[in-house]
């Protein structure tokens, strides 16, 4: 494979995962708007709120799993960008 044409993948990658990160920012930013609705609303409504929390603990649980995956790809997405970035420095140097 000639090098020109690696540099051209390596930039195209670093641009989707550029990208992936950008909509990761996003949703986080939903989730916390989420999050801060639940949280208004429920302390509105106490009983409501503790019943919810006892009757959803299951799915609740997930969620968090599933929120810590999300932050665990997201750092994932933003070291491989670092690494894609050296390797095309280390192209353009040499």
């Amino acid at each position: 494979m000639r090098n020109r044409n690696f540099n051209h993948i390596l930039e195209k990658r670093l641009n989707f995962y550029q990208q992936w990160a950008n909509d990761f920012i996003i949703y986080f930013k939903h989730c916390e708007v989420t999050e801060q609705v639940s949280k208004t609303y429920y302390d509105e409504k106490p009983f409501l709120g503790i019943f919810m929390k006892i009757y959803f603990l299951p799915i609740n649980v997930l969620k968090k799993f599933d929120k810590l995956r999300a932050q665990h790809t997201y750092n994932k997405c933003l070291h491989e960008i670092k690494i894609i970035k050296d390797l095309l420095k280390q192209k353009q140097e040499g």
